[in-house]
């Protein structure tokens, strides 16, 4: 039986990834829709980065979407470190050079929000969404569509943190801070229907830089597009003093893919500071359980099950 999916991301290079994941791990996922939006780069650039990869795997039946080409409200840049602004570079692949393709896939004219309902009302409970960058499109669903989060099955996320640790201000994560309103409703309206995978969980996957060039050596197509996007970005990571490659939202694609990653999860009730002079974007854990769990919170997951299943992409 197959598990229909939407892809909500800004395709940067682990979206890049997850996406690789996604087509080639699981032949039981049928992907109904990639919606796109604004976040790692424009989404003029998201859109031409999906197109891309698609092209380059041979999915071109798969409808890419044009969705929110800014976050709901402006203003939201002013404490971004600049060693960590457009980190996936400009066009979110590295601005490195690529060669043309030929235009086989093209962008869909139907609005990614507007699809996002449409989908999820044909198919009522059984769409999951696989959001990989801010909830942009997500949250504006959400206010436009009253019935979209009844007929949603749930949400993947990777976004937010649940001990402070910030990648882009000293204290959020990039995804949340990106539209922190739209993060804060979405947490908010769909209680009981989100797996949140945070930063810190990301971090603490043990893979080093050497085992990430192993992987790439010898590797298929598509292998050497993500070599090729991503050292720039490896460079950049490791003269910011990371010690390993950094799993993000390939690492969300994989959990949803097999569950047995998840080594330790428990139900909490988040929410996302909108006010704070130093933590916007940040998620607030209710540690003191006063109000009901909305989200389930992965903690830890399994690194060496995550290396195996990372093999097994070496030949795509």
């Amino acid at each position: 039986m197959s598990k229909l999916v939407i892809i909500d991301n800004d395709c940067g290079i682990d979206d890049a990834w997850a996406l690789n994941f996604l087509l080639n791990l699981d032949k039981s996922i049928k992907i109904l829709a990639i919606t796109c939006v604004d976040g790692n780069t424009g989404v003029d650039n998201v859109i031409k980065n999906n197109l891309y990869f698609l092209k380059m795997a041979g999915r071109c039946e798969i409808p890419v979407y044009r969705g929110a080409a800014s976050h709901l409200l402006p203003g939201n840049d002013h404490s971004v470190a600049p060693s960590h602004t457009y980190f996936h570079g400009i066009n979110g692949f590295g601005d490195v050079s690529l060669p043309d393709l030929p235009d086989v896939c093209q962008e869909k004219e139907e609005n990614a929000v507007a699809i996002l309902n449409e989908l999820t009302s044909k198919h009522k409970g059984e769409i999951s969404i696989i959001c990989c960058g801010p909830l942009t499109n997500v949250a504006l669903a959400l206010r436009t569509y009253p019935h979209f989060k009844e007929n949603v099955k749930d949400l993947y996320i990777m976004g937010g943190n649940y001990t402070g640790k910030g990648n882009i201000t000293m204290t959020a994560e990039f995804n949340f801070y990106w539209d922190p309103e739209a993060a804060f409703i979405v947490l908010s309206e769909l209680e009981n229907k989100i797996v949140l995978l945070p930063w810190e969980t990301c971090l603490s996957v043990n893979v080093p830089f050497k085992w990430r060039e192993e992987l790439g050596s010898n590797g298929g197509k598509l292998m050497s597009l993500l070599n090729k996007i991503e050292e720039p970005i490896v460079l950049r990571t490791s003269k910011l003093g990371y010690t390993h490659w950094i799993s993000a939202d390939q690492l969300l694609a994989a959990i949803f893919i097999n569950k047995d990653l998840i080594k330790e999860s428990r139900s909490v009730h988040a929410t996302v500071e909108l006010m704070g002079l130093l933590t916007r974007g940040q998620v607030v854990i209710d540690h003191l359980n006063v109000h009901k769990p909305n989200i389930m919170l992965i903690t830890e997951v399994d690194t060496d099950l995550y290396k195996e299943m990372l093999l097994t992409l070496k030949k795509f």
